[in-house]
């Protein structure tokens, strides 16, 4: 089945940002684990590990299960940092969807229905309840730390092999993380996990208990070499009484450089537009 309108915001949630790869080399990636000086905090050393680059570009395969069907589709995708993530997704070897994102601005253009979408972020929030932006795509599928809330409102805590960076305190959310359940009280949770070895990002779990409403990210593996992209990531959207729904993707052919990549997108006229209830 050929990805419809109705999935283009779920996957755009899970993707967007991940439409930015980086090299990977042969050489494999050597680390010093967290060595923080006395001044340093968790949070201080996680953001000095944050990817950087210019522009990437790359593929990946990506599964789908949306509790009652599951869709598997490719595609490519084009990003500079800050600044833009063009994505095409493909299926059967035709590009059925385009999404251009810029942080002003969001594009999607349906070739299969013929419709499109051209404005801001509110295409998202009107689906998914919840406040996304360019900065937390980019960041979510970049793998880089990115706490949702002020950094006074975090403590820091150690966890088998894993740094947790947690608001509230982790100790205080008893079995949420493990059986997906919702917080009966009314504070949004945020909880990151970072390795011990890497200090790098290995788990995102944000949940909004008003809005009933959970984003739990797994980086399962990344990148040998200088720059660790995520090579296999899973991301699982529940969302109130609802089936939850995952996403799995492999990314492959990844490559980073100076040179500017073409991030035009068309609208044909004869196109309609997509109206946000």
């Amino acid at each position: 089945m050929m990805p419809s309108i109705k999935y283009i915001r779920l996957f755009s949630l899970l993707l967007c940002s991940a439409m930015i790869v980086a090299c990977s080399s042969a050489k494999k990636q050597k680390t010093k684990g967290y060595q923080a000086k006395k001044e340093d905090s968790l949070a201080s050393v996680a953001k000095r590990n944050n990817l950087d680059f210019q522009w990437l570009k790359g593929r990946f395969d990506a599964d789908v299960d949306l509790g009652n069907e599951q869709i598997g589709f490719n595609a490519s995708f084009r990003m500079k940092k800050d600044s833009v993530i063009w994505i095409t997704i493909s299926k059967m070897g035709f590009n059925v969807v385009k999404i251009v994102l810029t942080p002003d601005t969001v594009v999607v253009v349906d070739k299969i229905q013929g419709q499109y979408y051209k404005g801001n972020y509110a295409f998202f929030k009107d689906s998914l309840k919840t406040d996304i932006d360019f900065n937390l795509f980019q960041d979510i599928l970049l793998g880089n730390f990115h706490p949702m809330f002020k950094e006074e409102l975090y403590s820091a805590a150690t966890e088998g092999s894993n740094h947790i960076y947690a608001s509230p305190k982790k100790s205080t959310l008893g079995t949420i993380l493990e059986t997906g359940e919702f917080n009966k009280g009314i504070e949004n949770i945020n909880v990151i996990y970072l390795s011990m070895d890497t200090s790098r990002v290995e788990r995102v779990y944000y949940q909004d208990p008003v809005k009933q409403y959970i984003l739990d990210i797994l980086y399962q593996s990344r990148q040998e070499g200088d720059f660790p992209f995520p090579k296999k990531m899973m991301l699982a959207l529940k969302s109130g009484s609802t089936k939850p729904k995952k996403l799995d993707i492999d990314f492959s052919k990844i490559e980073t450089g100076s040179t500017p990549l073409d991030v035009k997108i068309s609208i044909p006229k004869e196109y309609v537009p997509i109206k946000i209830k």
